[in-house]
């Protein structure tokens, strides 16, 4: 996502304690870039695309973390 979407100097550890997982947003030029997911993927690297319930999970998260963001799918 651009970083006006999420804007960032830097990285940042989000917690997932339900999952017992960690997940990251990270400034990276003029974007911010969040993740990561779980979901295994055995298919050519050119071909990796975020699922939609991947993508749901991140900004759940990143909601929670940054609530006044209100951040949603395009």
């Amino acid at each position: 996502m651009t970083r006006d979407r999420l804007p960032m100097d830097h990285a940042v550890v989000m917690q997932d304690r339900a999952a017992a997982r960690i997940l990251f947003a990270i400034p990276w030029e003029t974007h911010t870039i969040v993740g990561t997911t779980e979901t295994d993927f055995s298919g050519s690297p050119g071909d990796v695309r975020a699922e939609p319930e991947d993508v749901d999970y991140l900004l759940r998260i990143a909601n929670r973390t940054f609530p006044s963001a209100a951040l949603a799918a395009r």
